[in-house]
C-alpha cells in the first residue's frame, strides 16, 4: 500500500513540476491531491495525533518564515509589503503548506532548507549558462523533484525516511 502512495505522490509531484517548470503556474486540483496522497501515507506510518503535532510545527515553521519575509519587505519598501504575489507565488506557498504535511519536523526543516538551497544554486547556475531572462523561479516544481528523489532513495535506503529524523541526527552526531 505505502508504495502505490509513494507511486501516486510522485505522479502528482510529476505534473506539479511539469506545470512550473513550463507555465510557472501550479494547479490547485493537484496540491489538494497530493496532499490526500500525503495525509493517507502518513497515517499509514503514524497515528493521527500525531501526525497533528507535526504538521503542525512544520506549518508553524513555515508561518514564521512568512512572516519573517513580511517584515523584512515591509521594513526594506517602507510599507507593508505582502510576500505571497510579490516574492513568492501563491502557488509555491500553498505548496510549502502542503510539504508541511509530509515530515516530522527535524526532517522538514533539512529537506526545506537543503531544497531551497540547491534550488537556489541550480536557478543561478541555470542563469548564468542560459540566455534567457525569466525572473520566475520554478519553486514548487524544483522542491517537487527533490522529494521525488526524496522518496526513492528510501527505497535504496531503507533507513532515510520522511516520519523518522534519526538518519538526520545521525549525520550530525556520530
Amino acid at each position: 500500500m505505502i508504495l502505490a502512495l509513494d507511486c501516486i505522490t510522485i505522479l502528482f509531484l510529476l505534473v506539479i513540476a511539469w506545470q512550473d517548470f513550463n507555465k510557472r503556474e501550479i494547479s490547485l486540483v493537484f496540491l489538494i491531491l497530493l496532499f490526500g496522497a500525503i495525509i493517507t501515507k502518513a497515517f499509514f506510518q503514524l497515528e493521527a495525533g500525531e501526525w497533528l503535532k507535526y504538521f503542525g510545527i512544520n506549518f508553524l515553521f513555515i508561518g514564521i518564515q512568512f512572516f519573517i519575509l513580511t517584515v523584512y519587505f515591509s521594513v526594506k519598501n517602507k510599507k507593508i509589503t505582502a510576500v505571497i504575489n510579490k516574492s513568492l507565488g501563491l502557488g509555491d506557498a500553498l505548496f510549502f503548506a502542503v510539504m508541511s504535511a509530509a515530515f516530522v519536523p527535524v526532517v522538514f526543516i533539512f529537506f526545506y532548507t537543503l531544497s531551497l538551497s540547491l534550488t537556489l544554486i541550480a536557478y543561478l547556475i541555470w542563469k548564468i549558462i542560459s540566455q534567457r531572462t525569466r525572473k520566475e523561479i520554478p519553486l514548487a516544481g524544483s522542491m517537487g523533484v527533490q522529494y521525488i528523489f526524496l522518496i526513492s532513495l528510501h527505497y535504496f535506503y531503507p533507513s532515510i525516511s520522511q516520519y523518522d529524523d534519526n538518519w538526520i541526527i545521525s549525520l550530525f552526531y556520530k
